[in-house]
């Protein structure tokens, strides 16, 4: 007879179905509008409206990027949606200030999306017509082209203020020197954990791993991007509590973890 659920892999299943349900139950939740938890303003969002204001004194334009995430299909697409979320706020903050932007992206998917969200601040502010003068370019995909072409925009617009929030490589290294050299203020963000010491050492503002999803769901007061978030934070509490109680059941001699991770 062969066993649904391996020996040694129960309990693994019971903490992936209490994840689901509690995941579920909160996006429920804050669907409906019941509990809307609050979540903390980043700093990277205050420097969106300094780079805003930046460029308006200094009449120049706003630049943005969402990473290089390809399809929807693909898991790192989330990073690329929480960037346009953020770009979103950041359009407001532009159109506010009459300020004209540049927005580049290697996501295919994803452009037509950004161009959707940005009409839509410009036109909520009653500015269709600098809408009119913003650019969107879809750039390579691949190897050095991406960085290259940020470069080439970089080089091309001269923008006061440099706004990246996505999926990101080591190349970013690249085109995020190039808008320093150009006096740029820069804010940057990824949730791909290997590439974060890059986006430390190279943009005057950051967004650190989940804090890009954070900052997403906090712009766009989506309920269900904050359910999202939330369920997180409390499946984290959960399983910090459940690891503490077990080194102190087993500092005090207990073998009852062993024998319930051993199912």
């Amino acid at each position: 007879m062969i066993a649904i659920v391996e020996d040694g892999r129960i309990i693994e299943l019971v903490f992936l179905v209490l994840f689901i349900s509690v995941t579920y139950y909160i996006i429920n939740l804050t669907s409906k509008k019941k509990f809307l938890p609050k979540i903390r303003r980043l700093p990277a969002l205050d420097a969106i409206d300094e780079a805003a204001g930046r460029c308006a004194e200094m009449g120049s334009i706003f630049m943005a990027d969402i990473g290089f995430a390809k399809k929807m299909s693909d898991m790192d697409f989330m990073q690329s949606l929480a960037g346009i979320s953020v770009i979103r706020y950041a359009a407001d903050k532009c159109a506010q200030k009459d300020i004209a932007m540049v927005i580049g992206t290697a996501a295919p998917d994803a452009l037509q999306m950004v161009r959707e969200v940005v009409r839509e601040a410009y036109m909520v502010h009653g500015a269709p017509e600098r809408f009119e003068e913003n650019v969107f370019r879809y750039t390579a995909s691949f190897g050095m082209g991406y960085p290259i072409q940020m470069v080439g925009l970089l080089l091309e617009f001269r923008p006061a203020s440099f706004l990246t929030v996505g999926m990101m490589a080591a190349s970013t290294v690249i085109y995020s020197e190039a808008a320093r050299r150009l006096g740029a203020l820069t804010i940057g963000g990824t949730g791909t954990v290997s590439n974060l010491a890059f986006i430390v050492g190279c943009y005057d503002y950051i967004l650190m791993g989940e804090e890009i999803f954070a900052a997403g769901a906090y712009v766009s007061e989506d309920p269900v991007q904050i359910g999202s978030i939330t369920a997180i934070d409390v499946s984290k509490l959960a399983l910090m509590t459940i690891s503490l109680l077990g080194i102190i059941l087993i500092s005090a001699g207990n073998d009852i973890v062993k024998v319930i991770l051993g199912m």
